[in-house]
């Protein structure tokens, strides 16, 4: 036989509910960037008027958001020898000990620690590069973020582009300074999925 349901039962259940809702809203969000999708890209100018552009064929890394307390986190892990600039000799000569330094520096690895936010959208990321063993702060801008299922099995996902620029002076890449820019722009279109 079924009991009634009493005004003290339905409280109980209302606040467990509460709570439950509460921590679901709470609990941070873990992405894991697809590797396959999200590859980092730079220009650089040289000699005033060409343009050298370049990707990272290798990235590891996580996303951590809670948009309801409005705070995250992102470690990215970049494997400089995976640096792609469409010419084989180019690309020796940026791993190189003048640029990359890739043998000895393999990897760069950027780290955020505050996020700013528009309403629920994350629109700015305060964080620190690692590279050629110098930490340096850096300041990323988010457009386009947007993390919903996607596909037929409806997995969330969060995608977006992270923009950057950047001095390579202040990372020891300081050589060829007559012929190649200071200011180095980095552009990452972002694809994650939720752990």
């Amino acid at each position: 036989m079924q009991r009634p349901l009493s005004i003290a039962n339905l409280t109980c259940w209302i606040t467990a509910l509460a709570c439950v809702v509460t921590t679901a809203r709470a609990a941070p969000e873990i992405y894991i960037i697809d590797p396959a999708q999200t590859k980092p890209s730079f220009e650089v100018d040289a000699i005033g008027f060409l343009r050298t552009r370049g990707v990272f064929q290798a990235i590891t890394g996580e996303l951590v958001l809670d948009r309801a307390s409005r705070t995250g986190s992102i470690e990215v892990v970049i494997q400089t020898g995976s640096l792609s600039t469409g010419s084989e000799r180019k690309d020796a000569f940026l791993k190189g000990k003048e640029f990359f330094n890739s043998e000895v520096y393999p990897s760069a690895v950027f780290k955020v620690e505050r996020f700013e936010f528009d309403d629920s959208q994350a629109v700015d990321a305060q964080g620190t590069l690692t590279m050629l063993g110098i930490s340096k702060p850096v300041t990323l801008t988010i457009t386009d973020m947007r993390c919903e299922p996607r596909g037929p099995e409806r997995i969330m996902t969060c995608e977006g582009t992270v923009s950057t620029r950047i001095s390579r002076a202040n990372w020891g890449m300081d050589r060829y300074s007559l012929l190649v820019s200071d200011k180095v722009s980095i552009n990452v279109v972002v694809l994650a999925v939720r752990k």
